[in-house]
């Protein structure tokens, strides 16, 4: 029905959540955050909408509607745009100007999870993501502007965001129990798991080399196991991988889950410590939840003090991650707690509170009820 462009009966007394992702549903790395958000949120009950910018096929999927836009937003607007008491979670202000002010009597949630200024000057991210005036129409919108590190405070009010909330990425709200995969080659060593966006100018390729090289002397078994997709690639491996890096590709997040679970421990290694200082990788709670102590580089801020984790000069990776295999897989009682604490349900409950907390002062436009049915087919 969606998708031929009639009118869905239930936006009348339960209008839709949208959410405008940089991702497809399939996400691994950073750009999972929307998706997962959306997934919670149709969990809890509500009817939503989750249209990409990265061609993402229409579909519905664990009960939500995807499209991308430029196939499906043109299709979906005319009915979003007389509904009323909907609400849009936007993951870049770029998004917010497809919708040209039809929206405007929407409340909105503009998502901020990374420094995108610098993502603009290294060239990670096109500079009309991040363009002036569509920037500023989004803060100015935003009923409440979400940051995911603490440090994107400071960044959020200098675009004048009047009201803002630290909500931190998440990961699964249970332990992630290890099972076999055939397509998954484990060695008879040590198994190192490194998943995520592997197009990211931010992934220090010849430290996870190097990681490699050391650890293969140390454990000529040992086996580094590389999940992700590299389409986009804006930082493909200048070399050749290691013979004992083995690369799957981009999996669906509950299989990628399952191939950390199979491993002992788990790295980020990232660079660019100006980037990197605004991200709180989403990897980090998925480890977690596989049971992998962490160890990242000594770019990753955000991770500095955090349980099971270890920071560590690049040239220092393979000896840190020999001593957090060591001291063995996170006990399952610890899993659930850290689990419990920060997964993406209670990301997106905190998500929704804060929005209720705002005082609503958009116009109320006619109910569907009162749109004739041939204006809204």
């Amino acid at each position: 029905m969606v998708a031929k462009g009639n009118l869905p009966e239930w936006w009348i007394d339960n209008p839709p959540l949208v959410v405008f992702s940089g991702a497809r549903w399939v996400a691994t790395g950073g750009g999972q955050r929307p998706v997962q958000l959306a997934r919670q949120w149709a969990e809890g009950g509500r009817q939503v909408l989750f249209i990409s910018n990265r061609g993402q096929q229409f579909g519905i999927h664990e009960g939500v509607i995807c499209g991308n836009f430029a196939d499906h937003l043109p299709l979906w607007l005319p009915l979003l745009s007389r509904c009323q008491g909907g609400t849009m979670f936007c993951g870049m202000p770029a998004y917010h100007s497809h919708l040209g002010g039809r929206m405007n009597h929407w409340r909105m949630v503009l998502d901020i999870c990374d420094d995108w200024e610098e993502f603009v000057r290294i060239r990670a991210l096109e500079r009309d993501n991040w363009e002036p005036e569509a920037v500023a129409n989004a803060f100015a919108h935003a009923d409440l502007v979400t940051h995911s590190a603490s440090c994107l405070e400071t960044f959020c009010k200098r675009y004048g965001a009047r009201r803002t909330l630290l909500v931190p990425n998440g990961g699964p709200e249970a332990p992630v129990a290890r099972q076999t995969l055939k397509d998954m080659a484990l060695g008879n060593g040590l198994n190192v798991a490194f998943c995520g966006a592997l197009w990211g100018r931010w992934v220090d390729w010849e430290t996870l080399r190097q990681m490699a090289r050391d650890l293969a002397d140390a454990d000529p078994e040992a086996v580094v196991h590389v999940i992700g997709g590299m389409d986009n690639a804006g930082n493909p491996p200048e070399r050749p991988l290691e013979p004992n890096m083995r690369c799957y590709g981009e999996r669906i997040w509950s299989v990628a889950l399952q191939m950390m679970a199979n491993c002992d421990v788990a790295v980020i290694p990232f660079r660019n410590r100006t980037l990197c200082k605004a991200v709180d990788p989403n990897k980090w709670y998925d480890y977690i939840a596989a049971g992998l102590p962490v160890v990242a580089t000594d770019v990753m801020e955000e991770l500095r003090g955090r349980p099971y984790t270890l920071v560590c000069k690049p040239e220092d990776m393979a000896q840190a991650v020999l001593l957090s295999a060591q001291q063995g897989r996170i006990p399952e009682a610890e899993i659930k707690r850290l689990a419990g604490e920060t997964s993406w349900r209670v990301r997106a409950d905190a998500i929704m509170r804060g929005l209720a907390a705002v005082p609503n002062t958009r116009l109320v436009r006619r109910a569907w009820r009162d749109v004739p049915r041939e204006a809204a087919s």
